[in-house]
């Protein structure tokens, strides 16, 4: 059944593959293609708002295989595709199956950023955690820190996952990431300050905020991606049912 289910969910990611790059994907190609890796380091990263590691990713795949648009998105297909399989190890089939026909995980595997290699980190730091995979739950969450900043926000959720007797190695294993996270954090202050200073700008406009109604179009976007619907009451009508199924899947999953 993962067999069918993991055909299924590259088959989905590779179709349009090779669609012309967006502003974010063309920024990250000009980064790893026009800069080398110490300037990129020392001069772009300074002042982007990203940790290296998707970068990294990049620079090194596209210098074995090219700068295509296929070429560069493609370890985000292989990275869908992995945690496709990891949620099957965590959840069983009817769980991966949700994330490989997920739209928003379809869309983001197919994204020459660090969105999908961040949820792969994630996913197999809480693999690990629940298998007592104490090497590989650092390895797996210092990489998703390295991935995207906002995936600090796994320690504290794990902390209530462990047993009591569980929780010294956890300390033991967040000390460590501290320290393998500590050689970047000049440049995250750095970062930090440059965010900081866009946040009054026309930009930081651009970019939004919380709002309600971002909160509630997150489960539409995981059924079906991105969304720009013109007849807001006729696409929740839509919805329904797709929304319904979903959380009948979520209650059943949380019961189990």
């Amino acid at each position: 059944m993962i067999g069918l289910i993991l055909i299924l969910a590259l088959f989905l990611r590779l179709i349009n593959l090779d669609q012309p790059l967006w502003l974010d994907e063309a920024i990250q190609f000009k980064a790893i293609s026009q800069f080398s890796l110490p300037e990129l380091f020392k001069v772009y990263l300074p002042t982007d708002f990203n940790p290296p590691l998707s970068y990294l990713v990049n620079f090194y795949f596209s210098q074995l295989v090219g700068y295509s648009e296929i070429a560069l998105r493609l370890p985000s297909v292989i990275f869908g595709a992995v945690t496709v399989w990891l949620v099957y190890k965590l959840g069983g089939k009817w769980p991966a199956l949700l994330l490989a026909t997920s739209g928003l995980h379809i869309y983001y595997s197919q994204e020459a950023r660090m969105y999908s290699l961040v949820t792969l980190a994630v996913t197999a730091s809480f693999w690990a955690l629940l298998n007592k995979k104490w090497f590989v739950y650092t390895v797996a969450s210092l990489a998703a820190l390295y991935s995207h900043y906002l995936a600090v926000f796994i320690f504290p959720a794990q902390l209530g996952w462990v047993k009591k007797t569980e929780v010294k190695p956890l300390m033991l294993a967040w000390l460590v990431i501290a320290v393998g996270f500590f050689p970047w954090l000049p440049t995250f202050i750095k970062q930090l300050a440059g965010g900081q200073a866009v946040g009054g700008t026309v930009w930081g406009g651009v970019i939004g905020g919380l709002s309600l109604k971002n909160v509630l179009l997150v489960p539409v976007k995981f059924l079906i991606g991105r969304v720009s619907p013109d007849n807001n009451y006729l696409f929740a009508a839509v919805m329904v049912l797709p929304l319904l199924f979903t959380g009948w899947l979520l209650l059943r999953g949380i019961r189990r």
